[in-house]
């Protein structure tokens, strides 16, 4: 109560109220307080996608999109890192060694969820680590028979 009540404030600049992409592909944080933020891209990232505020209002976060050569010929655009802002920074990319095919703030923004994997065949793996550090707690493998842990339940594999 007393978190929506400085957000309708807009007493703590530091809350996030709002992540939007426009028609031109960029990313607009807005804060508590109305004063609106563009985030920079990651060199040679092409496009912002799937931004998400955390539960707290502290953290923002987005999946960074990349120029990929899927055939000869064919170029594509794929979500290849996950990048966490708070505090007015980037303080976090998350880079997995194939495409992010979806994720998810956990524990109210202290944790991030991420499904990974090839790009044909969906996700091969989920991750949860902490944004803070970047510290992986857990992995789960989309292919073994065993059910998801519950931090993997909601993320598209």
């Amino acid at each position: 109560m007393l978190l929506a009540a400085a957000i309708a404030s807009g007493a703590d600049t530091s809350l996030f109220r709002d992540a939007v992409i426009d028609d031109a592909g960029q990313l607009h944080i807005t804060l508590a307080n109305g004063k609106e933020v563009m985030p920079p891209t990651l060199e040679g990232q092409t496009a912002f996608e799937s931004p998400a505020i955390s539960a707290d209002h502290l953290t923002v976060g987005w999946l960074a999109d990349y120029a990929d050569s899927v055939t000869p010929g064919e170029v594509v655009t794929l979500p290849h890192a996950l990048v966490i802002y708070a505090a007015g920074r980037i303080v976090q990319t998350f880079r997995p060694d194939h495409s992010s095919y979806d994720w998810q703030f956990r524990s109210g923004g202290k944790q991030v969820a991420y499904s990974t994997g090839p790009l044909h065949g969906g996700a091969s793996e989920c991750v949860l680590a902490e944004t803070s550090s970047g510290r992986v707690i857990e992995k789960w493998l989309v292919t073994n028979d065993a059910a998801p842990p519950e931090w993997a339940n909601g993320l598209n594999r």
